[in-house]
């Protein structure tokens, strides 16, 4: 009798949504205890989630229009969009972190030391967001404050702009 064949290969787009929702909170196949002090992990996931996943697209949205990408509709709705689509891809990189802080009851997920990809995922994500969350965040952090405390007004946008993108 010929042995099985072998199971078609993960399609690279799928794999990891599939993986990060099924496969890794399986906990059946990876047993955990749970955090020792809940209300600590529930502050933390929570302060991640508001500071990480909202900042995320709240950095988009405040820095688009310091660089004049939401003067027209049709840009802001691009620009909407765009926030929108940011927001999802951290959100995973949350549910991933928040994974990890529960199973293993530290902040960052640990990596093997002989994994295929040990020097390309954090490179990638870390600075990806320090992009987004500190240079963009921080941009739209001043244009957002300036507006909020009336220190911007129409006389005043352009001086405004410029010290948002020279701070960010």
């Amino acid at each position: 009798m010929p042995p099985p064949p072998p199971p078609p290969p993960p399609k690279p787009f799928i794999h990891p949504i599939t993986h990060a929702f099924h496969g890794c909170f399986n906990f059946r196949r990876h047993p955990t205890k749970p955090p020792v002090n809940r209300l600590a992990y529930t502050r933390v996931i929570l302060a991640k989630l508001l500071l990480e996943v909202c900042g995320a697209s709240g950095a988009i949205w405040g820095s688009s229009e310091i660089f004049f990408l939401r003067d027209t509709p049709l840009g802001n709705e691009i620009v909407r969009i765009v926030a929108m689509f940011v927001g999802v891809i951290f959100f995973y990189r949350f549910w991933w972190h928040a994974k990890h802080y529960y199973q293993h009851d530290q902040d960052f997920p640990p990596l093997k030391e002989h994994h295929r990809r040990k020097w390309k995922l954090p490179f990638l994500q870390v600075f990806a967001s320090k992009l987004v969350l500190e240079v963009l965040g921080g941009a739209g952090a001043i244009w957002g404050c300036s507006e909020a405390v009336t220190l911007r007004n129409a006389t005043n946008k352009f001086s405004w702009r410029v010290a948002a993108a020279a701070v960010g």
